[in-house]
Protein backbone atom coordinates (compact mmCIF):
# COMPACT_ATOMS: atom_id res chain seq x y z
CA UNK A 1 0.00 0.00 0.00
CA UNK A 2 2.86 2.39 0.79
CA UNK A 3 4.25 2.02 -2.77
CA UNK A 4 0.92 3.09 -4.32
CA UNK A 5 0.35 6.09 -2.00
CA UNK A 6 3.63 7.86 -2.86
CA UNK A 7 3.14 7.92 -6.68
CA UNK A 8 -0.52 8.90 -6.28
CA UNK A 9 0.50 11.75 -3.95
CA UNK A 10 3.16 12.97 -6.41
CA UNK A 11 0.67 12.88 -9.30
CA UNK A 12 -1.90 14.77 -7.21
CA UNK A 13 0.62 17.49 -6.27
CA UNK A 14 1.77 17.90 -9.89
CA UNK A 15 -1.82 18.04 -11.13
CA UNK A 16 -2.77 20.70 -8.58
CA UNK A 17 0.34 22.73 -9.43
CA UNK A 18 -0.52 22.65 -13.15
CA UNK A 19 -4.14 23.55 -12.39
CA UNK A 20 -3.30 26.59 -10.23
CA UNK A 21 -0.67 27.78 -12.72
CA UNK A 22 -3.19 27.68 -15.57
CA UNK A 23 -5.85 29.43 -13.46
CA UNK A 24 -3.54 32.25 -12.48
CA UNK A 25 -2.71 33.03 -16.09
CA UNK A 26 0.73 31.43 -16.24
CA UNK A 27 3.56 33.81 -17.08
CA UNK A 28 2.75 37.17 -15.47
CA UNK A 29 5.34 38.95 -17.65
CA UNK A 30 2.80 38.95 -20.49
CA UNK A 31 0.43 41.12 -18.43
CA UNK A 32 2.84 43.64 -16.94
CA UNK A 33 2.72 47.29 -18.03
CA UNK A 34 6.22 46.96 -19.52
CA UNK A 35 4.84 44.75 -22.30
CA UNK A 36 1.72 46.66 -23.31
CA UNK A 37 1.10 48.88 -26.30
CA UNK A 38 0.61 52.55 -25.53
CA UNK A 39 -1.41 54.92 -27.67
CA UNK A 40 -3.87 57.78 -27.70
CA UNK A 41 -6.21 59.29 -30.25
CA UNK A 42 -8.44 62.33 -30.20
CA UNK A 43 -10.28 64.61 -32.60
CA UNK A 44 -9.65 68.38 -32.67
CA UNK A 45 -12.33 70.37 -34.50
CA UNK A 46 -13.08 67.33 -36.67
CA UNK A 47 -9.48 66.25 -37.39
CA UNK A 48 -8.28 63.02 -35.81
CA UNK A 49 -4.85 62.99 -34.17
CA UNK A 50 -2.76 59.99 -33.09
CA UNK A 51 -0.19 59.78 -30.29
CA UNK A 52 2.21 56.84 -30.20
CA UNK A 53 3.54 56.98 -26.64
CA UNK A 54 1.40 58.85 -24.15
CA UNK A 55 3.43 59.68 -21.04
CA UNK A 56 2.37 60.08 -17.42
CA UNK A 57 4.83 61.95 -15.21
CA UNK A 58 4.26 60.81 -11.63
CA UNK A 59 4.94 62.69 -8.41
CA UNK A 60 4.22 60.84 -5.17
CA UNK A 61 3.35 63.49 -2.59
CA UNK A 62 3.24 61.40 0.62
CA UNK A 63 0.96 58.81 -0.99
CA UNK A 64 -1.09 61.31 -3.00
CA UNK A 65 -0.25 60.65 -6.67
CA UNK A 66 -0.01 63.71 -8.91
CA UNK A 67 -0.33 62.67 -12.57
CA UNK A 68 0.90 64.91 -15.39
CA UNK A 69 -0.16 63.32 -18.66
CA UNK A 70 1.42 64.44 -21.94
CA UNK A 71 0.03 63.42 -25.33
CA UNK A 72 2.42 64.65 -28.03
CA UNK A 73 1.31 64.12 -31.64
CA UNK A 74 3.54 63.82 -34.72
CA UNK A 75 2.38 67.24 -35.97
CA UNK A 76 3.75 68.88 -32.80
CA UNK A 77 0.40 69.48 -31.15
CA UNK A 78 0.06 68.42 -27.54
CA UNK A 79 -2.49 67.84 -24.81
CA UNK A 80 -1.50 67.97 -21.16
CA UNK A 81 -3.73 66.78 -18.29
CA UNK A 82 -3.09 67.11 -14.58
CA UNK A 83 -5.08 65.03 -12.10
CA UNK A 84 -4.57 63.69 -8.58
CA UNK A 85 -5.35 60.07 -7.82
CA UNK A 86 -4.46 56.46 -8.49
CA UNK A 87 -7.86 54.87 -8.99
CA UNK A 88 -10.58 54.87 -11.59
CA UNK A 89 -12.49 58.15 -11.48
CA UNK A 90 -13.92 60.96 -13.58
CA UNK A 91 -11.99 64.23 -13.41
CA UNK A 92 -13.59 67.51 -14.47
CA UNK A 93 -11.59 69.61 -16.93
CA UNK A 94 -12.78 73.15 -16.26
CA UNK A 95 -9.73 75.42 -15.93
CA UNK A 96 -5.97 75.68 -16.22
CA UNK A 97 -4.07 73.39 -15.48
CA UNK A 98 -6.73 70.60 -15.70
CA UNK A 99 -6.20 70.32 -19.47
CA UNK A 100 -4.25 72.37 -22.00
CA UNK A 101 -4.19 71.88 -25.76
CA UNK A 102 -1.25 73.32 -27.71
CA UNK A 103 -1.73 73.46 -31.49
CA UNK A 104 1.12 72.77 -33.98
CA UNK A 105 2.06 76.47 -34.09
CA UNK A 106 2.42 76.66 -30.29
CA UNK A 107 -0.84 78.44 -29.41
CA UNK A 108 -2.22 77.31 -26.02
CA UNK A 109 -5.88 76.65 -25.25
CA UNK A 110 -7.07 76.08 -21.67
CA UNK A 111 -9.99 73.77 -20.87
CA UNK A 112 -13.24 75.44 -19.87
CA UNK A 113 -15.43 72.32 -19.72
CA UNK A 114 -15.04 68.59 -20.23
CA UNK A 115 -13.87 65.49 -18.47
CA UNK A 116 -11.20 62.82 -18.24
CA UNK A 117 -12.62 59.42 -17.37
CA UNK A 118 -9.92 57.06 -16.00
CA UNK A 119 -11.32 53.56 -16.53
CA UNK A 120 -8.26 51.55 -15.46
CA UNK A 121 -5.32 52.46 -13.21
CA UNK A 122 -2.56 50.00 -12.24
CA UNK A 123 0.72 50.21 -10.37
CA UNK A 124 3.13 47.32 -10.97
CA UNK A 125 6.80 47.42 -9.95
CA UNK A 126 6.90 51.24 -9.93
CA UNK A 127 5.22 51.53 -13.34
CA UNK A 128 1.99 53.54 -13.20
CA UNK A 129 -0.34 52.75 -16.11
CA UNK A 130 -3.82 54.01 -16.88
CA UNK A 131 -6.39 53.97 -19.67
CA UNK A 132 -9.47 56.09 -20.23
CA UNK A 133 -11.30 58.54 -22.43
CA UNK A 134 -11.70 62.30 -22.55
CA UNK A 135 -13.30 65.30 -24.21
CA UNK A 136 -13.15 69.01 -23.57
CA UNK A 137 -13.66 72.50 -24.95
CA UNK A 138 -10.70 74.88 -24.61
CA UNK A 139 -10.32 78.61 -25.20
CA UNK A 140 -7.31 80.39 -26.66
CA UNK A 141 -5.42 82.03 -23.78
CA UNK A 142 -4.95 85.28 -25.74
CA UNK A 143 -8.27 85.42 -27.64
CA UNK A 144 -11.41 84.25 -25.81
CA UNK A 145 -13.33 84.15 -29.13
CA UNK A 146 -11.03 81.38 -30.43
CA UNK A 147 -11.75 77.89 -29.12
CA UNK A 148 -11.19 74.23 -29.96
CA UNK A 149 -13.43 71.23 -29.36
CA UNK A 150 -11.65 68.00 -28.52
CA UNK A 151 -13.77 64.85 -28.76
CA UNK A 152 -13.46 61.06 -28.92
CA UNK A 153 -10.25 61.05 -26.89
CA UNK A 154 -8.99 57.59 -25.98
CA UNK A 155 -5.86 56.85 -23.94
CA UNK A 156 -4.56 53.28 -23.78
CA UNK A 157 -1.85 52.17 -21.33
CA UNK A 158 -0.41 55.62 -20.67
CA UNK A 159 2.55 55.11 -18.32
CA UNK A 160 5.47 56.74 -16.57
CA UNK A 161 8.06 54.72 -18.48
CA UNK A 162 9.88 56.42 -21.32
Amino acid sequence: MKNIVTPVFVILVLSLTAFFTSCSGGDEAENTPQNTERSATYTVNGTQTTVEKPYNGIFNNNGEINNTVTLTAKDGSKIKFIFIGKTTATYQLVAYPDAVYTNPTGQNYNAVRGQLNVTNYKIVDGIYTFSGNFNFVAKNITNANDSVVITTGIITNCSNRL
